[in-house]
């Protein structure tokens, strides 16, 4: 009879302590649904919108000088590897001909490519023994259609980039008429800082194609795209609406708005993933105007 009584008791406890973790689940559930979801927005601002079209062209050397041979002959010693820097008169090998050993120099200052002899090969003395570039100023090489043609100005600086980072590129050369493709060719100048660009590197320079004045401007990451439409998450009292937008032109980095919102408005530019109509929400960083 007292095991009887035991098991009852022991089922009872196991019965309440069920309850009660039950309970605390719930409670944790709740207070997951109610606590805001943090949120990072940016404030709507009035200006011009800027639309850039990108073009993608390779990098050369500004400058070039190839290294001849004098003759014939087996390469005895190598001093130098391609991207080795060099000053005018640095030996660069010495060459074993049949008029002796003779050392090559560098014919000027510069940094060393195109060079594909090691020692002991036997090279010729009609084809440059290497080159040495002058990698202080780039040259950049764009095809473009005539309606882009046209958008370059010449003499004018554009922005170029290459794996984030930006330089300054100036329009040297502009062709009068197109390749075997139809393209034109635009040339510009870039100062090469560091002598980060190499020979063949591929870079993007964005030019103005037109200008959107007077308009609604909000990040473009503040921007929602879903099959109905376009949409933002808009802050007002610690709750969010989800606001129908109408855009007229979408960049990178900003975005002009036609309807759908006013200059001031905070919309949200982190944390839309998990956000629905009258979410509530707490802004972790408030950004300036966009």
């Amino acid at each position: 009879m007292k095991k009887v009584y035991l098991m009852i008791a022991m089922l009872f406890v196991v019965g309440l302590l069920a309850a009660c973790n039950g309970e605390n689940e719930d409670n944790a559930e709740e207070n997951d649904e109610q606590r805001p979801t943090p949120v990072h927005t940016a404030e709507v601002s009035e200006g011009d919108l800027v639309v850039n079209r990108t073009m993608t062209g390779r990098t050369s050397p500004s400058s070039t000088t190839p290294v001849m041979l004098p003759q014939p002959g087996e390469i005895d010693s190598l001093e130098v590897e391609n991207g080795d820097t060099v000053e005018e008169d640095d030996k660069l090998a010495t060459l074993a001909s049949r008029a002796g050993k003779q050392t090559i120099k560098a014919p000027k200052a510069g940094t060393i490519i195109n060079l594909s002899a090691n020692e002991g090969d036997m090279v010729s003395a009609e084809e440059p023994f290497a080159i040495v570039a002058d990698l202080d100023e780039m040259t950049a090489e764009f095809g473009v259609t005539s309606n882009v043609l046209d958008l370059i100005k010449k003499d004018k600086t554009y922005e170029l980039t290459f794996q984030g980072e930006t330089y300054e590129a100036d329009v040297t050369e502009k062709s009068v008429m197109p390749n075997d493709q139809g393209l034109y060719t635009a040339k510009v100048s870039i100062e090469n800082k560091g002598n980060v660009l190499l020979p063949g590197m591929v870079v993007q320079m964005m030019v103005p194609e037109k200008r959107v004045k007077d308009s609604v401007l909000i990040p473009t990451e503040a921007l929602v795209e879903e099959s109905d439409g376009a949409y933002v998450y808009v802050v007002s009292d610690g709750k969010v609406t989800k606001t129908e937008i109408e855009t007229e032109e979408i960049q990178s980095d900003k975005t002009a708005v036609k309807s759908g919102l006013k200059t001031g408005d905070q919309v949200v530019v982190t944390g839309q993933t998990s956000l629905a109509d009258g979410s509530e929400v707490e802004v972790v960083k408030e950004g300036e105007s966009s």
